[in-house]
């Protein structure tokens, strides 16, 4: 689902956000990997943690990308256990976004 940016807003607000978000739920949380980066010449940001919830420990990776000043934020959730075998699959789909 496509987010307006705001005059000023950077991409990066989408990852302090959603750790905003995690601190205050309470779950049990650590951030794998927060980084700019490039999908089809479009600005990118990326945030992977992981959080256990009710036992089960559960891997997300978001990349809010701006394109024509609109921002799409797209999200990968996998039980942390199988999270590894998916993600070359869905890093060649988010590399496709356009």
């Amino acid at each position: 689902m496509p987010f307006t940016l705001s005059e000023g807003l950077a991409l990066s607000i989408f990852a302090d956000q959603t750790e905003e978000n995690l601190i205050e739920s309470g779950v049990e949380y650590s951030i794998v990997h927060r980084d700019w980066r490039s999908i089809s010449q479009l600005q990118a940001y990326e945030v992977a943690y992981s959080y256990e919830q009710d036992g089960i420990t559960k891997y997300v990776k978001q990349v809010a990308v701006l394109r024509t000043r609109t921002v799409f934020l797209i999200t990968f959730t996998a039980l942390d256990a199988l999270a590894e075998q998916y993600l070359t699959d869905v890093d060649q789909s988010i590399e496709t976004f356009m």
